[in-house]
């Protein structure tokens, strides 16, 4: 990425803080985190989750969603505590488990669609992302039971999460999730 007229790796706060070699492009780093990366992050979710902290929770999220690997550790922690009150990130954890395109997030992601509303009473812009994010994931996991979880969110009772899970349905229908999914 090109910043004042030099080329600026995307993830250099990241690079500094888990020594990543120059030689590892921001593309190669993104495709296949390097194993102290992933290491790393993990002890700070760890830390974030035993202690409740949110704000080491959002360190932990934060700007590096997409260096998250796909570790089995992580994922059961981050279904833990993807609807918990005590932080935040709820949109965050959508993302990193949107990622990983584990068919056991399925359950964790239906939750954090339904749990939406309670959670950002009065905020109905972070409702529809976090809704969005989660419905979006389990689109990109493509198994049946993501398509059923789907199906299952037309008889939410908020208009905007029947609506969102029509669309998603409408682009299943059309051939557009799982592995036949592109965009």
């Amino acid at each position: 990425m090109k910043f004042a007229g030099r080329e600026v790796p995307i993830f250099e706060k990241e690079r500094r803080r888990f020594a990543i070699p120059p030689d590892v492009s921001d593309e190669e780093l993104i495709a296949e985190p390097q194993p102290r990366v992933a290491e790393a992050l993990l002890a700070d979710l760890i830390s974030a989750v035993e202690e409740q902290d949110g704000e080491k929770l959002e360190w932990a999220l934060g700007p590096q969603t997409r260096l998250w690997p796909r570790d089995e550790r992580a994922r059961l922690i981050l279904q833990k505590i993807a609807t918990a009150s005590w932080h935040s990130r709820h949109e965050d954890i959508a993302v990193v488990l949107d990622g990983m395109r584990h068919p056991d997030s399925v359950p964790t992601l239906r939750a954090m669609a339904e749990f939406a509303e309670p959670i950002w009473a009065g905020r109905e812009d972070s409702s529809r992302a976090l809704w969005r994010k989660a419905i979006w994931a389990m689109r990109k996991i493509g198994t049946d039971d993501a398509v059923r979880a789907i199906e299952a969110l037309r008889h939410n009772e908020s208009p905007r999460v029947r609506e969102l899970a029509e669309y998603h349905l409408a682009a299943i229908r059309a051939g557009k999730y799982g592995a036949n999914w592109r965009s």
